[in-house]
């Protein structure tokens, strides 16, 4: 295969906010839709994980359009849990857009701390 990029994900957080220093967030995951089918995205997701928990994040949450079912389907096999829908939030050529959210536990460890 070619060197070439097909496909990209970003891994966001706020170490600096005390209460956020444990989770982080997944941004722009994005595969060429020529090489889509492939598994790529979901490599993509499981190395974002891995990387997150190499810094230490216990939880990790992302969003997307509510009517993407490709990614919403990605995400739900992946073990991300739903978590709500916000109209509106989302803005483009085409339109406003609805956008839901969803997160995992990515360190089991969390489960066993007792929530406030």
């Amino acid at each position: 295969m070619d060197n070439i990029v097909v496909g990209t994900v970003s891994l966001s957080w706020l170490k600096i906010m005390t209460n956020a220093s444990h989770r982080g967030e997944v941004q722009k995951l994005l595969v060429d839709p020529n090489y889509r089918g492939r598994g790529i995205a979901k490599q993509l997701l499981k190395r974002i994980e891995e990387l997150a928990l190499l810094q230490k994040f216990k939880l990790l949450i992302l969003d997307t359009k509510s009517t993407d079912q490709i990614s919403t389907n990605l995400y739900r096999k992946m073990g991300y849990l739903e978590v709500g829908n916000i109209p509106y939030f989302a803005f483009d050529t085409t339109g406003y857009h609805s956008t839901l959210f969803f997160y995992k536990i990515i360190d089991k460890e969390l489960i066993n701390i007792k929530n406030n």
